[in-house]
């Protein structure tokens, strides 16, 4: 909503969707989705708490519909992301983790390749720069390879932006 500037959504308004979220029992495709559509309203560590909620409370959603695999897939990759972003080093080690165990077979081309795009991150992260620009490379490549050029720019401008960003947070640190 707040994405896509159709609604200012207020803190107290984040605030019901999160615990609404949270105290689920089960998530279904109704709380998926809207999870889907709402995960950058929170802050990182909530956006990374109600993913653990959703596949610790979802588990038998995924198992009845191979769209609901789908979706977990994208939401943990987009929680990872945003966690690399954040430089949480083991709560994206945590989330590739899960993607990892959540991609069963060869249905999952553009995932498999944002989750070997996101490893890069942890291992620039980690301090292996070599090892983590090889790793951005193959999956821009990939995309180059697909003939998908928005997908290269989209990932070129994703590793430029976090470069950036580790540049920042190097600063303050000085």
């Amino acid at each position: 909503m707040e994405k896509h500037h159709i609604a200012k959504v207020s803190q107290k308004e984040k605030q019901f969707l999160y615990n609404y979220l949270f105290a689920k029992e089960t998530w279904a495709h109704y709380e998926i989705r809207l999870y889907m559509s709402i995960i950058n309203l929170f802050s990182p560590m909530q956006s990374f708490y109600l993913t653990q909620q959703m596949l610790k409370n979802g588990s038998e959603t995924i198992d009845v519909n191979w769209n609901h695999q789908a979706d977990f897939l994208y939401i943990i990759l987009s929680t990872a992301l945003i966690m690399a972003f954040q430089g949480k080093i083991p709560e994206l080690a945590q989330l590739i983790k899960q993607a990892g165990n959540s991609i069963h077979n060869e249905q999952y081309p553009y995932e498999k390749t944002e989750l070997h795009f996101i490893k890069g991150l942890l291992n620039y992260l980690k301090g292996d720069r070599i090892v983590a620009k090889q790793s951005i490379k193959e999956s821009i490549d990939v995309f180059q390879v697909l003939n998908s050029p928005k997908l290269v720019d989209l990932y070129n401008r994703r590793w430029q932006e976090f470069l950036n960003r580790q540049k920042i947070d190097n600063k303050k640190f000085r």
